[in-house]
């Protein structure tokens, strides 16, 4: 059994009492009691004062840990501020620049309006060049005979109806003049003046037009019909033509063939350029589709792992991100993300991305 502190004081101060002599005065009995029941009352008075320390001790701890939760609240909800603070602000400034007018110009900045457009689906093909048959002309006498004069020789350029040689024939001792049935340049000279002939003296080719001799295997010949537009790629040009006629290959070769007609007269810097025999590829327009938003394909660039187009606006240049749907080798079409008639960044595009992109560094910095 467990007892308080003033109980055991009171009780041991009862049998003080008892114990005492026979003799002892009434003033001393008093005074014993009253000094057990101070003592009682002491002990007491310590009892409560522990307990109301404790309870102020409890209570100042409680009070500082609230304090403490308050103030760690409110440290979070600073940084959170902060955080949100610098994250609008990176948003704000992250995605778009600056240039001036002038510095853009120099660094060949180039802009266009977005609108409709053609998509082509091309279909790349081979071939090589040959002279068409109407560009061929064998020049010889219509009999056996003497060949008196010669008037030109392999490389001369001539003109149609030029005398050429004069024959004096076996049968007749009759001289008669050669001329050329087309305009072109001396390709082969087969005798010389003084020998007889009875075959070619002269074989003259006209270069001015050719023929682009494309090969279309099984795989390729779907959708493929005279008409369309074709883009021949000869030593870095491209020379932009139509398939004049399709035609079977000879000897049973697994291919048919797309005629297109090239020019090369005098009047174009190719004269001479382009050669029988010269070998080619081709872009034939297999497929064009009319689409209502379309966009050069140097537009485009991937930003934070999103495609984007920069859209110009004076000298401030802003990343819009966009969906794009069918490409073709040299346009897009946009589904969403940008409007018609919108300015956007064409050519040198990458160099809004990189200074975007110093500018993001220099922000994190």
């Amino acid at each position: 059994m467990k007892y308080s502190i003033s109980a055991v004081s009171l009780l041991t101060a009862a049998l003080a009492l008892l114990t005492l002599p026979a003799h002892a005065s009434g003033n001393h009995d008093h005074q014993s009691a009253q000094a057990a029941a101070n003592s009682a009352s002491h002990d007491e008075h310590d009892e409560h004062d522990e307990h109301d320390e404790h309870d102020e001790h409890d209570e100042h701890d409680e009070h500082d840990e609230h304090d403490e939760h308050d103030e760690h609240d409110e440290h979070d909800e600073h940084d959170e501020h902060d955080e949100h603070d610098e994250h609008d602000e990176h948003d704000e400034h992250s995605d778009q620049t600056r240039i001036a007018a002038d510095i853009a110009h120099q660094a060949g900045i180039a802009t266009a309006i977005s609108g409709p457009g053609t998509l082509r689906r091309h279909s790349r093909v081979y071939g090589e060049l040959v002279l068409p048959p109407s560009q061929v002309a064998r020049v010889q006498a219509r009999f056996p005979g003497l060949i008196t004069a010669l008037y030109a020789q392999p490389g001369d350029l001539v003109k149609k109806g030029q005398v050429l040689a004069r024959v004096e024939s076996n049968q007749t001792l009759k001289e008669h003049t050669l001329t050329a049935p087309i305009n072109g340049v001396v390709q082969q000279q087969f005798v010389n003046q003084g020998e007889i002939t009875d075959g070619p003296i002269f074989t003259l080719m006209n270069t001015r037009e050719l023929w682009a001799e494309l090969r279309l295997f099984p795989s390729q010949r779907e959708g493929i019909k005279p008409g369309q537009s074709v883009h021949i790629f000869h030593n870095g040009h491209q020379h932009d033509s139509t398939i004049h006629t399709l035609v079977p290959s000879l000897s049973g070769q697994p291919f048919m063939v797309a005629r297109v007609i090239l020019q090369n007269d005098s009047d174009s810097e190719f004269f001479h350029y382009l050669q029988p025999g010269d070998v080619i590829s081709a872009d034939i327009d297999a497929e064009k589709v009319d689409v209502p938003l379309l966009v050069d394909n140097r537009a485009l660039q991937q930003l934070e792992g999103n495609t984007v187009i920069f859209i110009a606006s004076d000298d401030q240049y802003e990343a819009r991100v966009v969906r794009v749907g069918r490409q073709d080798d040299e346009a897009a079409e946009i589904l969403a993300g940008l409007n018609p008639g919108e300015r956007y960044v064409v050519e040198n595009s990458y160099l809004i991305k990189a200074d975007i992109g110093k500018s993001e560094a220099a922000h994190e910095h």
